[in-house]
């Protein structure tokens, strides 16, 4: 039986049932270069044995006590609040921006002054007026809320867990109002380091 060979049918499922049970990846000409069972036995031997070498440093936990679900709520609903308040800041802050450029009046004078360089020289001011107030909001909250991040294990719905659930939420924000515009670009690269 040493020498005996397996047929391409029972190499096929030989492999599958390796790779689900043993959770390896075969080379895919495994036939080839382990031929008999006693080989493909040996090979499993070396490739299970080793393990990967991981040393992971003790994470300080922080042991807030867990808050009651009311007030857990209650904070949310209030985050929830003061992201659409940054967010709606930063759309001031745009249209004050706007104010001081070009004016225009109604949409049929912006019809009528399409061709002009009124039409195309406002947008150029309102858009990075918002990016850039929106991304300093987001960057000063973050300073403020949470500091420096450290590693360590949180309690669910205690006071840091909050705190960070805040600022995760402004950021997945900021995303997708203002990184999704700035995807590969170092200007988004800018912006997760001053985080």
């Amino acid at each position: 039986m040493e020498g005996a060979r397996l047929t391409s049918v029972a190499h096929a499922e030989l492999s599958g049932l390796i790779e689900e049970q043993a959770s390896l990846k075969l080379p895919s000409n495994f036939h080839k270069l382990y031929a008999t069972p006693a080989e493909l036995q040996e090979y499993l031997k070396d490739q299970k044995c080793q393990q990967f070498p991981v040393k992971l440093s003790q994470l300080h936990y922080n042991d807030a006590h867990r808050l009651p679900s009311a007030v857990v709520l209650f904070v949310q609903g209030i985050g929830i609040c003061v992201l659409v308040l940054l967010l709606m800041v930063s759309f001031s802050l745009m249209f004050l921006a706007g104010s001081f450029g070009p004016a225009l009046e109604s949409f049929a004078n912006v019809t009528e002054s399409s061709g002009s360089w009124k039409f195309w020289v406002w947008p150029a001011i309102v858009f990075p007026t918002f990016m850039l107030s929106f991304s300093l909001l987001v960057i000063a909250a973050k300073w403020l809320v949470i500091g420096r991040y450290r590693t360590g294990k949180l309690q669910v719905y205690s006071i840091p867990y909050l705190r960070w659930w805040f600022i995760d939420r402004l950021v997945h924000l900021w995303e997708m109002w203002v990184g999704v515009l700035i995807v590969d670009t170092p200007l988004i690269w800018i912006f997760y380091q001053l985080l």
